[in-house]
């Protein structure tokens, strides 16, 4: 299949819009030979637009080959920060179920220990109303006694000094009395 000159007319150096193609290599698709006018057969014009299509894609593909490379080592690089991110949840997570039960464990303990200060608050409450009603009466009258017993016993600590010595002079008197009714008996 050949293409007919007749359908276009141009210059060799004229620039066709839309077609990023040499003006040699678009002359020679469509049949004109830029080296003495002969047409191209079909084989040689697909061998042609193969090689063209080659050399374009191979220009312009190749930023996007390297941008499409970079993201995959990006993807890599990112396939391995997010397993050490899995690995770094999972022992949080770990940790979060460790802590939970040792919250559990300590609410517990928290909930005995109110038991045993309510325990602790009543026996108390009970332990003063037995001072107020029992044990403080008790004493007030013990040092009621107290204190009159210690006020006669200090109004008669000088008279004691004196009955010491009255018992001694009696102990004499008495001793002496004693050896003359012997004498006498």
């Amino acid at each position: 299949m050949s293409f007919p000159v007749a359908l276009c007319t141009f210059h060799r150096n004229e620039v066709f819009p839309g077609i990023a193609l040499k003006n040699d290599v678009f002359l020679r698709i469509i049949g004109i030979s830029t080296q003495g006018g002969e047409k191209m057969s079909d084989h040689e014009l697909l061998l042609a637009i193969s090689n063209m299509m080659d050399e374009k894609f191979a220009t312009e593909l190749q930023p996007i080959k390297d941008d499409l490379h970079s993201l995959k080592e990006d993807v890599q690089i990112l396939k391995v920060e997010m397993k050490e991110v899995k690995e770094d949840v999972r022992i949080l997570k770990e940790d979060v179920q460790i802590l939970k039960e040792e919250v559990g464990t300590l609410k517990e303990e928290v909930e005995t220990l109110k038991e045993n200060v309510q325990t602790l608050e009543n026996k108390v409450h009970q332990i003063q109303l037995c001072q107020e009603n029992m044990i403080l009466p008790r004493l007030n009258t013990i040092e009621s006694c107290y204190t009159g017993t210690y006020g006669r016993y200090k109004a008669y600590a000088d008279r004691m000094e004196v009955a010491f010595d009255d018992i001694e002079m009696l102990k004499k008197v008495v001793a002496e009395h004693s050896e003359k009714l012997q004498k006498l008996a």
